[in-house]
């Protein structure tokens, strides 16, 4: 929302669904298969989004979801409570983030 504040037109990819521009799209994964997440980033290079913000889940990453995207920044967020309930994304540094 700050970006947009600012001027910037942002994309979002996430739990709450797909947000482009006006647009919004219920989603079933919080990170959408890959051929979904490709769709809705051509959609918003053409309704010319300059950000998009991708909430990628660690099953994504494991079942290769988002491989071959290369993001410019990455945050990761552990949670400790659901450390043995579910099994976590590799560092970082070996997702080419």
């Amino acid at each position: 929302k700050l970006d947009e504040e600012e001027g910037k037109k942002v994309g979002v990819i996430g739990t709450m669904g797909v947000f482009i521009g006006n647009n919004h799209y219920e989603t079933i994964n919080t990170t959408p298969e890959s051929y979904e997440i490709q769709k809705y980033l051509k959609e918003m290079v053409n309704q010319n989004i300059e950000y998009a913000v991708m909430e990628v889940s660690s099953q994504s990453v494991k079942l290769d979801r988002v491989a071959g995207i290369e993001f410019d920044v990455g945050v990761t967020i552990f949670f400790p409570s659901l450390e043995t309930k579910r099994m976590f994304a590799p560092p970082v540094s070996s997702i080419n983030v």
